[in-house]
């Protein structure tokens, strides 16, 4: 190849390559200005124009139906030794003509709140009775042992609802005889002591010997005060407790002591108090 040819090939190459370079120029500088055009700012649109669509309305959860409120059953009362009325008819019927010493005393006996009485008499044959009356009618009655009459009677609680009665006789020249009664459905009855006999304690005030009876909250205490030579007493104590499930006194505590006359004579002489 001549040198002549040579330089025309290098010069020829020379011009396609600005061409190319002018080209690629223009290429990169037109797709900017496209680019520039192309971008056009999107007006907003009006809110107004816009149809808004109301978001569904909730529905309101159910109004719950509070479960009614249950009210508690009123206590029960425990029921008394007889309700009103509990006792038919009018039992044994009034107190028969021709007895004397009657004496009537206020007490609750069935355990129902309302005034029964207490009744001791004596009728025509001499025997001594005691009795109760209930408020509504019905009368119950029994024996006071013995045909020596009542000196006096009297009412008591042991703690629980029906009264006690008492009658105080004469037991013998130098003692009384105190006697508890008590309902028992609807009868009126005697006392009993737990495992002995019946409720009935002396009170008695001897130049030896003395004994008596002091009711308490819950029962009672019977005293006694022997003289064991010496000028020394030895006074003692049982303290009966009512247990009203059964009906009947129990012994429970006991206790006993030395006394010295004239020094203790008040403690040896209050063993012969009636106190009920």
């Amino acid at each position: 190849m001549s040198d002549r040819l040579a330089r025309l090939l290098i010069g020829a190459a020379a011009a396609v390559a600005a061409l190319l370079l002018v080209v690629i120029v223009l290429l990169v500088t037109g797709d900017g200005g496209n680019e520039a055009a192309a971008t056009t700012t999107v007006e907003p649109t009006s809110t107004n124009d816009l149809t808004t669509t109301e978001a569904p309305t909730s529905t309101e959860a159910p109004t719950t139906t509070e479960a009614p409120t249950t009210t508690a059953a009123p206590a029960t009362t425990a029921a008394p030794t007889t309700t009103a009325g509990a006792c038919p008819g009018v039992g044994v019927g009034p107190i028969p003509a021709g007895a004397t010493e009657v004496t009537p005393l206020a007490g609750d006996f069935d355990g129902d709140s309302t005034p029964d009485q207490f009744i001791t008499y004596v009728d025509s044959g001499g025997q001594a009775w005691a009795r109760v009356e209930l408020s509504y009618g019905f009368a119950t009655q029994v024996q006071v042992p013995g045909t020596t009459g009542v000196i006096d009677s009297r009412v008591t609680n042991f703690g629980v609802p029906g009264d006690i009665g008492i009658t105080h006789s004469i037991g013998s020249p130098s003692t009384r005889v105190a006697r508890f009664y008590a309902m028992y459905g609807c009868n009126l009855d005697l006392i009993m002591v737990h495992g002995g006999g019946i409720a009935e304690f002396y009170i008695g005030n001897g130049a030896m010997y003395k004994s008596g009876v002091t009711c308490i909250s819950d029962g009672l205490t019977v005293a006694e005060a022997s003289d064991i030579g010496g000028g020394q007493w030895e006074v003692s104590s049982v303290t009966y407790l009512w247990v009203p499930g059964i009906g009947e006194l129990q012994g429970s505590l006991g206790a006993a002591a030395i006394f010295t006359s004239p020094a203790d004579d008040t403690i040896i002489n209050s063993a012969a108090q009636f106190n009920c």
